[in-house]
């Protein structure tokens, strides 16, 4: 396979050959559209496609590279949007079929960052309504087909479930999403992709619906985390820079915190598996791993996210759930309404508890430089088994949103069925380059044949 097939190359890939003339953005986005025309009637991964202004994109950007002026690695590179990110002239449906979408005159300034940089914003991709569900489904506008099962539709991951879906079956190289409680690192985690989710501030979200201002943040899904880290330069309009490749030094003596055995008790038997050979692997290349002694149970900081989530969407949606009425998919509508039954003084205590946890976390970081835990309790489940009134996907997720923290989802094996299984890096909040550079170095050592006995 070339290594300049959408359905396969990394970004990195494609930005050398764009880089060395043996490939064109015009080229590239054209085979990206056919992949779409091709496939995405089966995956159902985008809302809306914008080819015409990509291809004219492509070719300006193509006449600027000839002409001598690169705007960076990234000049060329197709990019998908989840359908919360407003791109002027491009439709706005939040995942919702209860109201008509908008058409914005103004980009958020994420996408034009993206567009500074050089990126090609190819289309908008289907979402969770409103952004509110773990699993990826949509009960009205259709759930996206998570590619790594072609006979049996799974769920994709939430609720960023398209931008997920796109990359996965090699529609674009890189999607955005957003992420509250794991919406980015869920559907990563389960269509076997890198998702990263930044602090909260470091990427505007002007031009973004949001769920919840004290939770939600936007990130990149890609296939490698060195893509992740490329794409996320440019998502806050930093001069994308390509770091350094993997060097086993990166785990020599890495102080590796891992969950206690209760917290992978209700975990699937795949994930758990999976997560003891990965900290065995990290263990064998010098990695100093041990249990970390966390402050309280990670079921309790989800619960509180929910709180808070449902508290904030119903804020922000209140005046749609009388016009939406019967129109909104019912779980979703649920979720909304029962933040209107919560106290408001009990709310500001969760914010204010929020505050405690944070300074009760930040001494765990002096003991170790990351924590390492499944990114998902279990692998995709087929959409017909799905509880929509359960979260489990987001049970880990949501601690990283609860306590502000930089996370990484990256792939670490499969189930004997060929179900794609992730693990989730977290640091400090100052910890960011940390996170990345060890997710570089995990993913490297992962990948790498398992030496001899």
């Amino acid at each position: 396979m070339s290594p300049f097939d959408p359905a396969a190359a990394t970004v990195a890939s494609l930005a050398a050959a764009l880089e060395a003339g043996s490939l064109t953005a015009e080229g590239l986005t054209a085979a990206c559209l056919e992949r779409i025309a091709a496939e995405d009637e089966a995956l159902h991964a985008f809302v809306h496609v914008a080819a015409e202004p990509a291809l004219a994109t492509a070719r300006a950007l193509d006449a600027l590279r000839a002409a001598g002026t690169v705007l960076g690695p990234l000049q060329g590179i197709p990019v998908a949007l989840k359908d919360l990110i407003d791109v002027a002239g491009q439709p706005s449906g939040y995942g919702s079929a209860s109201a008509d979408p908008i058409l914005p005159a103004r980009s958020a300034s994420l996408a034009r960052s993206l567009v500074n940089a050089g990126m090609i914003l190819i289309g908008k991709t289907h979402m969770t309504e409103y952004a509110y569900g773990s699993w990826g489904t949509n009960r009205h506008r259709g759930t996206p087909w998570n590619p790594v099962d072609r006979q049996v539709h799974r769920v994709p991951g939430g609720s960023s479930s398209g931008s997920a879906v796109a990359v996965a079956g090699g529609l674009v190289p890189a999607a955005i999403g957003t992420d509250s409680g794991g919406s980015v690192r869920i559907p990563a985690a389960l269509c076997g992709l890198v998702g990263y989710k930044p602090v909260r501030g470091t990427i505007p979200l002007d031009g973004v619906l949001a769920l919840s201002p004290s939770m939600d943040v936007a990130g990149p899904i890609c296939r490698s985390v060195a893509d992740a880290a490329l794409v996320l330069d440019a998502l806050r309009g930093r001069p994308a820079r390509p770091r350094p490749g993997p060097r086993a030094a990166d785990l020599e003596g890495l102080r590796v915190g891992t969950l206690a055995a209760a917290e992978l008790e209700a975990m699937d038997a795949a994930v758990v598996a999976a997560y003891r050979a990965a900290l065995g692997r990290l263990a064998e290349a010098g990695a100093y791993v041990r249990e970390a002694p966390l402050p309280g149970p990670f079921t309790e900081a989800a619960a509180s996210v929910g709180t808070i989530l449902s508290v904030e969407s119903f804020a922000i949606h209140r005046d749609r759930l009388e016009a939406a009425g019967r129109a909104m998919d019912p779980a979703v509508l649920a979720r909304i309404r029962a933040g209107g039954e919560v106290a408001a003084a009990d709310y500001h205590a969760l914010l204010l508890e929020r505050e405690a946890d944070m300074a009760r976390f930040d001494p765990v970081f002096a003991d170790i430089d990351v924590l390492v835990t499944p990114t998902v309790t279990a692998p995709a489940a087929p959409v017909a088994e799905v509880d929509e009134a359960a979260s489990p996907m987001s049970r880990i997720s949501r601690v990283s949103n609860w306590l502000d923290l930089p996370s990484l989802a990256l792939p670490c094996g499969r189930t004997g069925g060929g179900l794609p299984l992730s693990l989730q890096i977290v640091g400090p909040r100052d910890g960011e380059a940390r996170v990345l550079r060890t997710g570089v170095a995990v993913e490297a050592c992962l990948a790498a044949p398992e030496p001899a006995p």
